[in-house]
C-alpha cells in the first residue's frame, strides 16, 4: 500500500518527509475502517434543493443492507403551471437496488388537476446505479468523493498527485487534510479524526478556478465508533469575472434524523417486484 502511494505522491509538487506519507496511511486506514463500521441502517430525511431559480423540498427514508438500497422520495404537493393551467401534484418515487438490479418506481398524484394519478416502473442494470439519484441520499455517500472510498481514490488512474497537507485543529477538532488532483480538477479534502475519520469537508475547483463545489458535513456519534451525517450542504458557485460577485448555481441540503445502525431490515424491503397497475417502461 505504501509503495502504491509513493508513485502519486512523487508526482506531487512537494517534497514530502517520510513522516506525512506515514501520517497519510494511519489516516487512510482509519477512514477505511470506519467505513466498513455499518452494515445496515436506516434513517428518515428531508432536502431542500435550489436549481434553475427554484426551490423544491422532499423528504423520505433510506433503508440500506448487504449492498442492497431503498430509497423512498416524496415531493409534498407544489403548485405547477401547466398546459391547462395550475395543478397540485404529489410525487412519490421509490427506488429499489436487490443488489442485481434497480427498480424506479414513480406515483404521480395530481391535485386540482384533470390528469389522473398514474405509476411507471423502470429496471435498470446495476452497473447503472451509481449514476441514478437514490445513491445520493445514504448517509454512507457522504464519506465518498467521486462515489470511491478515500482508499480507493487515492489509488484510482485518474488521479496524478496526492498531497498530505497534514493535521489542524478546526472547531476544537483534530482533523486532517488532503489535497489531491483529479482530471483536471483539484479536490481539498478535510478528515475529521476526532468523529469517526469521517469527511467534514470537501472542495472541488475546476482547473480554471470558474466552477466550485463545496460540502459541508456535520457528524452525530451514533454509539459505539459510529458516527452518522445529520446535516450535509453541497453548493456549486462561479465568480463573476467582472464583478467578482459570486454566483451560486445549485444547493442542496439534507438533514437526517431517527438513524438507526446494524439493524435487522426485512427482506421484502429490497423487493423489485413492481405493483400489478404499475406501467413497465421498457
Amino acid at each position: 500500500m505504501i509503495v502504491m502511494l509513493c508513485v502519486f505522491l512523487i508526482a506531487a509538487p512537494v517534497n514530502l518527509s517520510p513522516s506525512k506519507v506515514d501520517d497519510l496511511e494511519v489516516v487512510l486506514g482509519g477512514v477505511k475502517y470506519h467505513d466498513r463500521l455499518i452494515h445496515s441502517c436506516h434513517v428518515s430525511f428531508t432536502c431542500r434543493v435550489f436549481f434553475q431559480d427554484k426551490m423544491r423540498k422532499r423528504e423520505g427514508e433510506c433503508f440500506i443492507s448487504d449492498k442492497m438500497m431503498a430509497v423512498t422520495e416524496i415531493t409534498p404537493p407544489e403548485p405547477i403551471e401547466g398546459e391547462s393551467g395550475k395543478f397540485t401534484p404529489k410525487i412519490i418515487r421509490k427506488c429499489v437496488f436487490d443488489g442485481e438490479r434497480f427498480m424506479d418506481l414513480y406515483l404521480y398524484q395530481p391535485v386540482n388537476s384533470p390528469l389522473k394519478p398514474f405509476k411507471e416502473v423502470s429496471f435498470h442494470p446495476r452497473e447503472e446505479v451509481a449514476y441514478l439519484f437514490l445513491y445520493d441520499y445514504p448517509p454512507q455517500f457522504w464519506n465518498k468523493i467521486a462515489r470511491m472510498h478515500l482508499d480507493e481514490l487515492v489509488k484510482h488512474p485518474s488521479v496524478s498527485s496526492v498531497i498530505p497537507k497534514g493535521f489542524e485543529t478546526v472547531n476544537g477538532d483534530l482533523c486532517y487534510r488532503i489535497f489531491i488532483e483529479k482530471a483536471g480538477t483539484g479536490i481539498d479534502i478535510l478528515v475529521n479524526l476526532d468523529r469517526g475519520y469521517r469527511i467534514q469537508e470537501v472542495r472541488y475547483t475546476e482547473s480554471k478556478g470558474q466552477r466550485i463545489t463545496i460540502r459541508k458535513v456535520e457528524w452525530k456519534h451514533y454509539r459505539d465508533q459510529i458516527w452518522y451525517p445529520v446535516k450535509v450542504y453541497t453548493e456549486t458557485y462561479g465568480i463573476n469575472d467582472d464583478t467578482k460577485e459570486k454566483i451560486i448555481y445549485f444547493w442542496k441540503q439534507i438533514e437526517y434524523k431517527d438513524f438507526e445502525a446494524n439493524i435487522e431490515i426485512p427482506e421484502d424491503v429490497f423487493l423489485t417486484i413492481p405493483p400489478p397497475d404499475a406501467e413497465l417502461i421498457k
